[in-house]
């Protein structure tokens, strides 16, 4: 007996006559409707990514100095703004300072311009995977570090003032730089540690011209696709090295004003009086002290004199009798300081007037010798008459002989080999 075939139907049924089995089959998932791309949904806009944090490297020993650390830069916004799937991302043309680089299947990065093109089949171009929008905007960064000098612990505080942009978005992407100011703070520094190193820490101002030269000559543009267009540059010394010139600076001021100062003092005062005189123009109220300040002054004075004599008399240096004249010359009244015809020199000593030339003889070739104590005063005819006697009798000339021969052994009596006509003890004898 044969059964009836069931079969089985589209619609889950089964045919009769056939009571077989059917194979379980699966439900296959439903796709979603495909609407035109200028109808689909836009998605939300990924947040830019943050930039990485950077590691912090190891701690610094105790010894070393803080200011030695490099000082770390503020990160500057990202270059890449936003990653967006193809075929998400409107066809639209890049704003002003954005670039689109878009990448393909195989990761190759290429910029577009303009927005995307159908071709003449009413396709799209090459199947791009992932569109992503480069920021091609100027920027100014400024990076601060302490880099080292040619003199031992000194170094020089740079400021760097830079303008840089993107240069090339598809090697922005390519080397996938997030941090670009990262970048241009790396390579400016390497150029200024190496020009820095070959100066003494007080040429500043060489330094300076040695980096606005050095990185004009530098190539503008690198090859991650960042391009610096200017640099200013400003050096100073550290802190210490300041503080340590200012200290050396204060003390060559205050050494250059007292050598001024003394060389204005030696000008102005050549005597004791002078000193004497400017101590009471700064000070009028200590008259009495200063005068007594300056009597004290010429008795140690009078004293070392004392003394010096002592020791050449002593010594057999000079005579007794001749001391009188010098002390007179040394030692002056106190009064005479105050006075400008009792001025002192160097050596506190009053400054006698030269004696005035002797007058010539009304007659010329007679000299009138004066007078003597012992012998009384004869006239010109006596004188000759003497003398024609004397000549007479000796048979030597008359009227013409030397007057020298007048001299009388009385006259010659009275005067000390010497030439000292008086004596008087001294003090200091008594």
């Amino acid at each position: 007996m044969q059964m009836p075939e069931h079969r089985e139907d589209g619609q889950g049924g089964r045919r009769g006559g056939d009571h077989r089995a059917a194979p379980p089959q699966h439900p296959r998932p439903q796709q979603p409707p495909q609407l035109p791309p200028q109808a689909q949904p836009q998605q939300p806009v990924q947040p830019p990514p943050q930039p990485p944090q950077r590691p912090a490297g190891p701690p610094l020993p105790e010894s070393f100095p803080e200011r030695f650390a490099p000082a770390e830069s503020e990160p500057s916004a990202p270059l890449i703004v936003a990653r967006l799937p193809a075929r998400a991302a409107p066809r639209t043309a890049a704003p002003p300072g954005r670039s689109y680089v878009y990448s393909d299947r195989d990761g190759r990065p290429v910029e577009l311009t303009g927005r995307r093109s159908l071709n003449p089949l009413g396709f799209l171009g090459p199947r791009y995977e992932w569109r992503v929008e480069v920021d091609t905007t100027l920027r100014r960064d400024v990076f601060v570090d302490s880099v080292p000098s040619r003199t031992d612990l000194a170094r020089f505080e740079l400021t760097i003032e830079a303008e840089w942009a993107v240069s090339d978005p598809v090697a922005v992407v390519g080397h996938g730089i997030t941090d670009g100011a990262a970048l241009v703070r790396s390579r400016l520094l390497d150029v200024a540690r190496a020009v820095c190193h070959q100066f003494e820490i007080g040429q500043v101002a060489r330094v300076e011209a040695a980096l606005a030269d050095r990185l004009r000559a530098e190539p503008r543009g690198y090859e991650e696709g960042i391009g610096v267009r200017r640099c200013y540059v400003k050096v100073v010394p550290d802190e210490r090295t300041r503080r340590r010139q200012e200290r050396f600076e204060d003390a060559r001021v205050e050494r250059q004003l007292t050598n001024e100062e003394v060389e204005d003092l030696r000008g102005s005062i050549r005597t004791s009086s002078d000193l004497f005189l400017r101590y009471l123009a700064q000070d009028p109220e200590r008259v009495g002290t200063l005068i007594a300040d300056m009597r004290e002054h010429e008795q140690l004075k009078e004293q070392r004199v004392i003394e010096l004599y002592n020791a050449a008399i002593s010594a057999n240096v000079v005579r007794p009798a001749q001391v009188n004249e010098m002390l007179e010359r040394l030692l002056g009244p106190m009064t005479g300081v105050l006075q400008p015809e009792g001025r002192t020199d160097l050596f506190g000593t009053r400054e006698i007037p030269a004696p005035s030339p002797p007058e010539l003889p009304m007659i010329p070739g007679r000299v009138d010798r004066g007078t003597d104590d012992s012998a009384p005063a004869r006239t010109g005819a006596a004188r000759t008459g003497a003398a024609g006697a004397g000549a007479a009798g000796a048979g030597a000339p008359g009227p013409g002989a030397d007057e020298d021969e007048d001299v009388m052994p009385g006259q010659l009596r009275g005067r000390s080999e010497d030439g000292v006509e008086s004596w008087r003890p001294m003090p200091w004898d008594s």
